[in-house]
C-alpha cells in the first residue's frame, strides 16, 4: 500500500467520497464491508472504534473547521505480515468538509500473525487494542507490542482466545488531545 488512501466527510462527518486507494486498500485487507457503496453517507464515527477515539476525532475535526489548521497524525494500520507506520492529515475543504489523507511513511516486515476469523467461539476474556498504535493493554505491564501480546494469545484454544475491545493508550489518547488543542 503505497498510495494514498483519501476520504472526505461533510460538515455532519458524515462520509462523503472515497478516492486513491481506498477501494484497493478495502480489497488487499479483505474487508468487503469497507467497498465504497457500503461507507458512503454513513457517520465516519461508525468506523471508529471506541468511545473516547469518537469523541477525540470529533473534537480534533471541530478544531479543524474552527481554526482552519490542517492536522497531521501519526498511527499503524497493520497488515498480518506487515506493520505499516502511517500518518494521517486532516485538512479544511470547504463547505465545512474535512479531507483524510493518509500515507504510508514505512513498511517492516514480520513473521504473519494469522488472521482471527470473525465468527469464531470466544473465551470470556477481553484484550484491548489501541486503535491508534495497535499496542495491546496488559494489565500488570502496561501497553505492549501486538506481536508480544498476539504470540501469547495464538498459544490458545480458538474457544479461549479473547475478544477484542478498541481503546487509545496514553500516549495516543495525549497525542489526539494535542492535536485538538493546536
Amino acid at each position: 500500500m503505497s498510495a494514498s488512501v483519501v476520504y472526505c466527510v461533510d460538515s455532519r462527518n458524515a462520509i462523503e467520497s472515497v478516492a486513491g486507494a481506498w477501494s484497493r486498500f478495502a480489497e488487499e485487507n479483505g474487508a468487503p464491508e469497507l467497498r465504497p457503496e457500503a461507507v458512503l453517507g454513513r457517520p465516519l464515527t461508525e468506523f471508529l472504534a471506541g468511545g473516547a477515539l469518537q469523541r477525540l476525532w470529533c473534537l480534533l475535526l471541530d478544531r479543524v473547521r474552527e481554526h482552519g489548521r490542517a492536522r497531521t497524525l501519526p498511527f499503524r494500520c497493520d497488515s498480518p505480515d506487515a506493520r505499516r507506520f502511517m500518518e494521517l492529515e486532516l485538512r479544511l475543504l470547504d463547505r465545512g468538509r474535512v479531507e483524510h489523507r493518509s500515507r504510508l511513511l514505512r513498511s517492516e516486515s514480520r513473521d504473519p500473525v494469522a488472521r482471527v476469523h470473525p465468527g469464531a467461539r470466544r473465551g470470556e476474556g477481553r484484550v484491548v487494542v489501541c486503535s491508534m498504535c495497535k499496542r495491546i493493554e496488559d494489565p500488570v505491564e502496561g501497553w505492549q507490542e501486538a506481536e508480544r501480546a498476539l504470540a501469547l494469545v495464538g498459544e490458545l484454544p480458538p474457544a479461549r482466545q479473547p475478544s477484542l475491545d478498541h481503546g487509545l493508550c496514553d500516549g495516543c489518547a495525549a497525542s489526539l488531545e494535542r492535536a485538538a488543542e493546536a
